[in-house]
């Protein structure tokens, strides 16, 4: 069940990049826990930001699952 976000309540995606480690992904997962397709994808990073939620970030496939 996906859930779009308003714009006033999108998280905060440059603070993200800057914790790092498990704090940062569960930041994150808690944010985005639906699938995103990430396990299949081979990209080192994750791109969504054609779909304007989610810009260039830092996590890898490894990290978000």
């Amino acid at each position: 069940m996906r859930r779009l976000l308003p714009e006033k309540s999108k998280p905060p995606f440059s603070h993200v990049e800057l914790v790092g480690g498990d704090a940062a992904r569960v930041f994150f997962v808690s944010w985005f826990p639906f699938n995103w397709n990430v396990s299949s994808s081979s990209s080192p990073a994750i791109h969504h930001n054609r779909t304007g939620c989610i810009s260039d970030t830092v996590f890898s496939p490894a990290e978000v699952v």
